[in-house]
């Protein structure tokens, strides 16, 4: 159940909060990474997603579940970090992405401080398939990054965004992954765009392995 990934929070019991303001808009498209929200934000979120009754989002959430359990058993590095930078090499795409990572929290194994992940070259994108979209990297994102021994980010996909206390992961390749300006989430569930869960919750599934 969706409700099981998101937290706890009673429907019903939350005032929804005014939309961004024009100030916040214009940081976000100048490109800054999204700032930290207000506890009413989150609340909010909390609030659309425990109240949607949409069996895809429910579906949704399984298959996130699974899938973060088998980066979980591929990866020996879990971890969140800030992008800082990155670069094709040789200057081609098809030869994979390399991302400068801050770190900042390490959920298990040995990380460094500052590390060098390669996000190899994805397949192409199968539509209906929302693990096969592509995942946004953009300097100043904070995300949860699976790695295996080589330092490769674990399917080529195990990246997700961390915002509002939840981690995001776009489901196609037209939805860019800045979800705090990308909808108005008073009138849409944001899982139609995103694969969304809680990531407190993911941190214990991270710890069960």
């Amino acid at each position: 159940m969706l409700w099981m990934l998101m937290g706890a929070a009673v429907a019903g019991e939350i005032e929804p909060s005014a939309a961004p303001s024009a100030e916040d808009m214009v940081e976000d498209a100048a490109g800054a990474a999204p700032a930290e929200p207000s506890l009413l934000d989150q609340a909010r979120l909390n609030r659309l997603w425990l109240t949607s009754n949409d069996d895809g989002a429910a579906e949704d959430a399984a298959l996130l579940q699974e899938t973060i359990a088998q980066y979980n058993e591929a990866a020996t590095q879990v971890f969140i970090g800030e992008v800082v930078g990155m670069y094709h090499p040789g200057g081609h795409a098809v030869q994979g992405t390399r991302v400068n990572m801050v770190v900042s929290e390490v959920i298990r194994g040995d990380v460094p401080s500052v590390l060098e992940v390669h996000v190899p070259p994805a397949g192409s994108y199968i539509p209906n398939d929302p693990l096969s979209a592509p995942t946004t990297i953009i300097n100043g994102y904070k995300m949860l990054v699976f790695t295996d021994t080589r330092g490769n980010a674990v399917a080529s996909s195990a990246l997700f965004l961390i915002d509002g206390g939840f981690i995001w992961r776009n489901k196609s390749p037209d939805v860019f992954l800045n979800p705090r300006t990308n909808r108005d989430w008073d009138l849409i569930d944001p899982s139609q765009d995103y694969l969304i869960a809680n990531l407190s919750a993911i941190k214990d599934q991270i710890g069960r392995r």
